[in-house]
């Protein structure tokens, strides 16, 4: 993707439509993985910019 937009230098937006099933936070997705038997440790780190 990045060798296309150097190459033609056009951004553009598109919308795809997805249900409310499809939308996951990171949360439900290392759930998913960790159900899978991926060892996965999920841990949410607050950055701040000040």
């Amino acid at each position: 993707m990045e060798a296309r937009l150097k190459e033609d230098g056009q951004i553009f937006d598109l919308w795809e439509h997805v249900d409310a099933n499809s939308v996951q936070t990171p949360q439900d997705v290392y759930r998913c993985l960790e159900a899978e038997g991926f060892p996965i440790k999920y841990a949410r780190v607050p950055i701040t910019d000040g």
